[in-house]
């Protein structure tokens, strides 16, 4: 029992695509098997996670989340009141 999930967002396909390319390498090299679970986006990664592992609960020995997060800014202006 050596399988490990894989938790990933379904949106930035090209990046999330590179993360698993590379997380199954490494995880390959250290002989660990991997299942993909797919979430709609990063909210739902733990809730899809913990779904998987309570219906599977001898299968994963660990979980791997990937997604990207994008942080930004909103500035709002208004008029001055010297306007």
């Amino acid at each position: 029992m050596n399988n490990i999930l894989i938790v990933h967002t379904s949106w930035y396909t090209e990046y999330i695509d590179s993360m698993i390319q590379t997380s199954s390498e490494i995880l390959s090299e250290a002989a660990y098997s991997m299942d993909l679970a797919k979430a709609p986006g990063a909210i739902e990664l733990a809730a899809l996670a913990k779904n998987k592992i309570c219906n599977n609960q001898e299968k994963y020995i660990g979980v791997l989340f990937l997604g990207i997060v994008m942080r930004g800014c909103l500035l709002y202006t208004s008029p001055s009141p010297r306007d």
